[in-house]
Order: C-alpha cells, then structure tokens, then sequence
C-alpha cells in the first residue's frame, strides 16, 4: 500500500492489484501444470516448468491479506485463507479499518457473504496475524488471550498468528511454551 515502494521498483502503483491477480493465477498454473504458456503485463513464459512441484496439492495453499472488500474477493474467488489485518489506527491507508471484534465480525460477514454468492464449495480460512498483547509482553495474561481466541473461534477466525516477545532465544521459547501450555492446551 506504500506508494514509493512501487515507484521504486518501477511498478505503476495503480495496477497493483491486477498485477497481484495475474501473479496468483500465474503461480498456481505453475505449480500444477507442464509447459507452461502466460503473457502477463510483466512477465513472459514461453513453456516453461517448475519443478520439482510443491508437496502441497494441488498447490501450497494462498491466504491474501488486506480489509478491502477486493482482498476479500480475492481471497474467496482465489485463494484458500484470508488474513484480516488488525489496524489499530490509520497508519494503513486505504483500507477498511479493523480495530475491534465488532469490525472483524462484519468484514468476515462479508467474506461469507462473497463465498456464498460465487458459490465456492471450499472452506475459506480465516487468519487473524497477531495475538495481543503478545505472550511475554508485561500486559500479557493467558486468561485474556484464552479468551479472546474463543470469541475470534466464534467469529470464524480458523487460525491465528502468534508471536512470542523475548530478549534473547531463550526467552522466546520460554514465553511460546508458556504460551502452549497456559493458553493452547487449556484451549484443546
């Protein structure tokens, strides 16, 4: 969404979701298929083969991230997850805000509401990226974070982002396994 970084790759910033688009259709097919033929805006592929293949069948699996209603879209019509972005305030410009549970709820209304009226069969994942506050932080409290990823379960949210703070390698596997302990296993 930062301007600058496409003009500093000499990508029009306009065309930045149909770029994304054209590369997520390009990637799939060469994951999946032999020979392959595309003629994109920025690229040339003249029977070309990626091997070896992903383990992942038919592909590895895509979440898009963003609020706006054509992530959204993007995400239903054409990859496997979604991932709303938490936006505490408007240092993300151009975006639909999600700073509450309330706000979640209703962008998730309208990702179910998107898969319905294309009619996908497939599950769409929901990912939140980042738990707050994070497990080792000095407001951090396990009865909270339990809390809270059972009302995002009620949401629809099928998978969380979770990272641990610490000075040292120590102390971030220390707080992840308190965090697995105090809060996942409790959860199970």
């Amino acid at each position: 969404y930062v301007a600058s970084e496409f003009a500093a790759l000499g990508v029009d910033f306009e065309e930045r979701n149909d770029l994304l688009e054209e590369g997520i259709e390009a990637m799939k097919t060469a994951w999946t298929q032999d020979g392959v033929t595309l003629s994109g805006r920025h690229f040339l592929a003249r029977g070309n083969t990626m091997l070896p293949r992903p383990t992942s069948r038919p592909h590895p699996p895509i979440w898009m991230g963003g609020n706006s209603m054509r992530a959204i879209k993007r995400a239903a019509r054409s990859c496997q997850g979604w991932s709303p972005l938490p936006t505490q305030d408007r240092r993300a410009p151009r975006t639909a805000t999600v700073s509450n549970l309330e706000e979640l709820r209703q962008r998730i209304a309208l990702a179910h509401k998107e898969v319905e009226a294309i009619g996908r069969q497939e599950p769409l994942d929901i990912c939140l990226s980042l738990l707050q506050p994070a497990p080792g932080s000095s407001d951090y409290d396990p009865q909270h974070s339990r809390s809270y990823i059972r009302a995002l379960s009620d949401l629809g949210v099928t998978w969380i982002g979770v990272r641990p703070t610490g000075s040292d390698r120590a102390a971030y596997l220390d707080h992840a396994r308190r965090f697995a302990d105090d809060v996942i296993a409790v959860l199970r």
